[in-house]
């Protein structure tokens, strides 16, 4: 049981660090507006939701990578349709 619980400690732990690129998460999960409009900026800039660049420019595919947030009518929450066809952010 104790091994059980290891290995799938261990597993979540290992696609958690996968999912933000084995960077350190931010201490907001689900902030303010502005933290949320930053997890966007980044997640264009790296590819990453946490990810960031450090880079002093944007490159040049950032110039026209713009997203569309609308509302939801059915649920009445913001998606994030630039990106995984309207997946809820």
């Amino acid at each position: 049981m104790v091994g059980f619980l290891t290995a799938a400690g261990t597993c979540m732990g290992t696609l958690r660090g996968l999912e933000t690129g084995k960077r350190p998460r931010r201490m907001v999960y689900r902030g303010n507006l502005f933290e949320q409009h930053l997890m966007q900026r980044d997640f264009r800039l790296t590819g990453y939701w946490r990810g960031q660049s450090q880079e002093p420019t944007a490159p040049e595919r950032f110039k026209t990578s713009s997203t569309w947030n609308v509302i939801d009518k059915r649920r009445r929450r913001w998606t994030f349709n630039g990106y995984f066809g309207g997946q809820q952010y």
